[in-house]
């Protein structure tokens, strides 16, 4: 019962974590919500729910790993990181000019 309730209780935070920012969730957000000690399930959830702008860059992804954020909670990241079409949205380096990802590899590509 008491797990329940804490798992009640994780869920709420989480979401409150994101509703009260206003912004979109990054991954700063996530790792500090992963260091607050957050479950992986209410991280995941907070990640399905709000709205996001991840840095999905190769090296940002190794850097979530070596903070120790699971694989279901990266995989979450990715999937938010596009649309259902499999559109990339546009990713806040990309809004600052810089070089990134968005383009398919050649070898998904058609000519």
């Amino acid at each position: 019962m008491s797990r329940v309730i804490w798992a009640a209780f994780m869920l709420c935070i989480g979401s409150c974590i994101v509703s009260a920012q206003g912004e979109p969730l990054t991954n700063s957000d996530v790792v500090a919500m992963f260091r607050f000690g957050l479950s992986e399930q209410t991280i995941v959830r907070a990640v399905q729910q709000g709205q996001t702008a991840f840095d999905i860059s190769p090296d940002a992804l190794i850097k979530m790993k070596r903070v120790g954020l699971s694989d279901n909670v990266v995989n979450a990241m990715l999937r938010s990181a596009y649309h259902l079409d499999g559109e990339h949205r546009k990713s806040p380096s990309a809004a600052e000019g810089t070089v990134s990802n968005q383009s398919k590899p050649r070898a998904f590509q058609r000519d």
